[in-house]
This record gives C-alpha cells, structure tokens and sequence, in this order.
C-alpha cells in the first residue's frame, strides 16, 4: 500500500483549506506551496498533521539555482556548493548554504534516510542541546 499524496491523486487539499494554506504575497516561489507541506506531513507522519515548521523557517531554493561545486561526499550525500541566478532578490538569504543531496539507492533499496525525520529531529533534539554551537541547517 502507497502513502497518499497529491502527485498521485489521493489526496486534494483545497485552497480554502485554512490548515494547509499561507497566505500568499509576492515571494511566494521562495516557500513551500501547501501541496509540499501536506506531502512533507504525509512523509514524516503518515498522515497531514501539522508539521512543527513554520513557513519562515522553511524555504525553497530560488529558482535558476544551480549546484556548481561538489565540496564533499559521504555515504549517503553528497554536498555541493550552490549557484543563484545574478540580481536574485533572495540571493542572500542563500548566501553561504551549501546543498545536501541524498544519493540513489541501489536498484530496488528503499532510501537510506528519512530526511523529514532527520530534520525534526536536528530540530527538537540538537539544536536546543547545541544551541549556538549547532551548525545551521535547513531543509529547502
């Protein structure tokens, strides 16, 4: 049995759906639409409880964004150095991230991670204990 979820038609959250709406404004292509904050529920939760992010601390990378350097690898990602288009007004809100970018599975395994529990936990659990010392992370 599959996890519902928009792309596949199981799931159709209406506009006026106050719990899966933010309102809208002129950056709007810079936050998750309510289609990826269902689907990141559904994800981590099975189903579309609200998640424990906010929209300002969620964001999507702008668009045109490009991965330009590898700077690392593990078993698991690989992590790039990130290009944003020239005269991007969020530019700088980006400034300074790197992408982490989980690798393919062999043929047929499951991911490795859950990168939505992943971050929940880095949430709740590392940077409150780190607080300051916490390497800043965010997932777009």
């Amino acid at each position: 049995m599959s996890t519902p979820s928009l792309s596949d038609g199981q799931l159709t959250p209406t506009d006026t759906d106050p719990d899966l709406c933010f309102s809208s404004s002129e950056d709007d292509h810079v936050w998750p639409t309510p289609q990826d904050v269902v689907e990141m529920s559904i994800m981590l939760n099975g189903s579309a409880v609200p998640l424990s992010w906010t929209r300002e601390s969620l964001k999507r990378l702008p668009m045109g964004t490009r991965p330009i350097k590898m700077v690392g690898e593990g078993a698991a990602n690989v992590v790039f150095e990130l290009g944003i288009p020239e005269g991007n007004m969020w530019a700088n809100d980006f400034k300074g991230w790197l992408l982490r970018v989980a690798k393919a599975p062999a043929s047929g395994q499951p991911a490795r991670f859950n990168y939505l529990k992943q971050q929940e936990f880095y949430a709740k659990q590392i940077t409150p204990f780190l607080k300051t010392h916490a390497i800043q992370q965010r997932l777009v």
